[in-house]
Parts: structure tokens; C-alpha cells; sequence
């Protein structure tokens, strides 16, 4: 019920407002303090003319020794000063992050507007994307792409090869003239972006016009069909070759996968975790993730497989399930559409479904659950390299 102002109520909260407004004043002060006092704590200044730390080989030989052993350090400095040094992209700025209570890479990544391949191909001896320990420090660079460290005998024609990008985007953000020698850093740039086909563009021609190979292209686009005018292509960005063998398995996973969302390049609205109920508030662990989607997005298999269920399913609404050939099994939610069968055999990419918000749904988007080979449930973000 609205309350009239001239009534006794409104005489209450006017007599008495200082009662109700300062003690609210004081706590969004102290707030603003700790969120002014939070983003002070994260640099954000890239150093890129900075007079270089000397440490004693004894320090050096410490903090080589934990990032081989452990996969992380508390003393990143001598790392950090090689990497400086040996940098061929001048205007690359880097900074050393000390890894504080509640960070992750997925937030840092956000921070510094890069990704996690970014942070992954800057700290080739990170065993793990989530298992990570309090003042642990990490490199950080300005720019999305991956550090590489050049091996003997390598050559420009290897790196670009090795990345699926041509030898004209390496020189083009890096300083060639005098070669490149074993030890150096060279960077690979690539930021993910989306791409509106034109009249009679191809694959060769899109591949060309971003500086990548066109087997890259082909491989990300995941279609048989030619491209057609207005098709939304999506440019994958580059993912980092030099990790660790823990490293390779977790990112050999996202591999085995292509984007549940035609052309990808989706954010996340939810993740896997037990968060508040958005219909009662109550806590309760959420199975999969939810990826932002419009109506038109056709909603794809992720790898191929068998259709064990296409239908109305309780808080899911117009859901799909697959049984893939990989041992996986995969969940898609909320659907408008829906345009495969039990039953019916699907290959990667193939259009099973249209995004809606069907079922238990805020909005249109997309619910997506995993299951390993054992039936456990897996986190999807550890294999959908292209949603971020």
C-alpha cells in the first residue's frame, strides 16, 4: 500500500530520517572504500621503459626450479626480467600480479581485458586453470594473444605455422629486422572476433583479410556448406602452444568440443557453482552453464554423436540430449525449436536446435551440462575454448 507523506507514517521518517540516511551514507562510504582500495591493489599500468631488477642466481635458480616442480612461484621476478628482455614486441606491456583471496584466472583475464589463453600462453608453466595457490604470481600482458618461446633452429615460417597465422602477422607486431634467436619472445596476436560474410567471400578470402591459415578458418567454422552473404563467421583467436603436459590434457579437452552456438563467441551469464535460485533465492548448485544467445541463434552439437533425447523436458523446456561417439554426453536447455529426434545421428556442428526460453528460463539463452565417460558432471567452461 502506498503511504501518503502527510500522514503519521511520512511525519515518522521525516522526524526521523537522519536515523535511516546516515547510518546507510556511513556504509556505502565504507563500500566505496573497499571497491576504490580493491581496483588500487591491481595494477594497471604497463611498464614498458622500466630500469631491470638483478637478481643473484641463487634467486633465479629458485624461481626456475618451482615452475618446473610446482607450476608456480611466489617470486615471479627473474621470469619476469627474461621475458622483458627478450621480448620482440616492443609495444607489448607486461606486469608481474600477485594472485590475492577470490581471484581466478577468469576474473584477471576480464580485469586486464585479455582472456585466458592470454594468461596461459604468458605462464607456459601453469599445471592447472583453477588449482591455484594465495600470493602466487603470474604475468600479465596488454594485449590478447600468447607468448612464444622461440626453440632452436626455429623460424618465422615454423612459428606462423605452428599458430595457423602468416609470417606477415608476426612481423607485423614484432621487431624481425635482425632475425630471431633461441630464447627470444615472440607475439602471436589474436582476439577472437566476429566476422559478417560479404557478397562472394570464401574462406580463403576471410582467412587472408585476418592474417590466418585457412585450414584454421575451415576447422573453426565447423559448416560443409559455401558461406553465404551475412553468415556470422567467427575469427578464432590463437591458443598457446608452449604448456605443461597437465596443461595439454585440460586444453586437449576443449579440443574434442566445437561451440553449442552457431559461429560461438558467446559470454557466460552463469557458471557451474551453487549460486541463489533466480525463481526462489534459495541456494542451490547449478549443473551446467548459461550462455547468452539471441532468438535467431541456431544452437549446434558440440561433437558428433546419437540423439537420445529431443523434447519437452521439466524446467528445461524444449531440451536436446546427445550420447557422443567421444564417450561424453551432452545437455542443451531452454530451446524455442527443436530440429533433430531421438535417435537421429548428428555430427559436430550440426544445427539441432533454435535458442529460446522455454522451460524454467529469465530470458533466451542457452543451458549447457556435461557429463564425462562415468556419468560425472564436467565444468563446460574447461572445454568451450570459444565462449569466454
Amino acid at each position: 500500500m502506498l503511504v501518503d507523506f502527510r500522514g503519521r507514517t511520512g511525519e515518522i521518517i521525516r522526524n526521523n530520517y537522519k536515523y535511516f540516511v546516515i547510518p546507510l551514507g556511513v556504509l556505502f562510504l565504507v563500500w566505496t572504500g573497499f571497491v576504490i582500495i580493491s581496483i588500487l591493489d591491481r595494477p594497471i599500468t604497463f611498464e614498458h621503459k622500466r630500469l631491470a631488477v638483478v637478481y643473484t642466481p641463487e634467486e633465479t635458480e629458485k624461481t626456475l626450479q618451482d615452475l618446473t616442480e610446482k607450476g608456480y612461484t611466489k617470486n615471479i621476478g627473474p621470469y619476469y626480467e627474461a621475458v622483458r628482455e627478450r621480448l620482440l614486441a616492443k609495444h607489448l606491456g607486461i606486469l608481474k600480479y600477485r594472485l590475492k583471496a577470490n581471484d581466478n584466472l577468469w576474473t584477471m583475464a576480464k580485469h586486464y581485458n585479455i582472456n585466458i589463453d592470454s594468461i596461459v600462453g604468458a605462464n607456459s608453466y601453469l599445471k592447472s586453470l583453477t588449482k591455484l595457490k594465495l600470493n602466487q604470481e603470474i604475468l600479465i600482458i596488454s594485449e590478447k594473444g600468447v607468448l612464444h618461446k622461440v626453440k632452436e633452429k626455429e623460424t618465422v615460417e615454423n612459428i606462423a605455422l605452428l599458430y595457423g597465422v602468416t609470417e606477415k602477422k608476426l612481423q607485423n607486431n614484432n621487431d624481425l629486422s635482425k632475425g630471431i634467436k633461441e630464447g627470444d619472445y615472440v607475439f602471436i596476436p589474436g582476439k577472437g572476433i566476429k566476422h559478417k560474410a560479404q557478397d562472394k567471400e570464401t574462406i580463403k578470402s576471410i582467412a587472408s583479410l585476418y592474417e590466418i591459415t585457412e585450414k584454421k578458418l575451415q576447422d573453426n567454422y565447423g559448416q560443409t556448406r559455401a558461406i553465404k552473404i551475412d553468415d556470422n563467421i567467427y575469427i578464432p583467436g590463437v591458443e598457446p602452444v608452449d604448456m605443461t603436459e597437465e596443461m595439454k590434457d585440460q586444453y586437449a579437452l576443449a579440443r574434442l568440443f566445437g561451440p553449442p552456438i552457431f559461429n560461438g563467441g558467446r559470454k557466460y551469464t552463469s557458471k557451474m557453482k551453487v549460486r541463489s535460485d533466480p525463481f526462489t533465492g534459495e541456494k542451490s548448485f547449478h549443473d551446467g552453464v548459461d550462455i547468452k544467445a539471441f532468438s535467431d541463434d541456431k544452437i549446434c552439437a558440440v561433437a558428433s554423436g546419437i540423439v537420445v533425447f529431443s523434447g519437452v523436458y521439466g524446467g528445461f523446456g524444449y531440451m536436446v540430449k546427445i550420447k557422443h561417439d567421444n564417450g561424453y554426453t551432452t545437455l542443451y536447455g531452454h530451446n524455442s525449436k527443436l530440429y533433430v529426434v531421438s535417435g537421429q545421428k548428428v555430427k559436430k556442428g550440426h544445427i539441432i536446435a533454435q535458442a529460446g526460453s522455454t522451460g524454467r528460463s529469465t530470458g533466451i539463452h542457452l543451458h549447457f551440462t556435461v557429463w564425462d565417460k562415468s556419468g560425472k558432471l564436467v565444468d563446460p567452461t574447461l572445454m568451450l575454448s570459444g565462449t569466454k
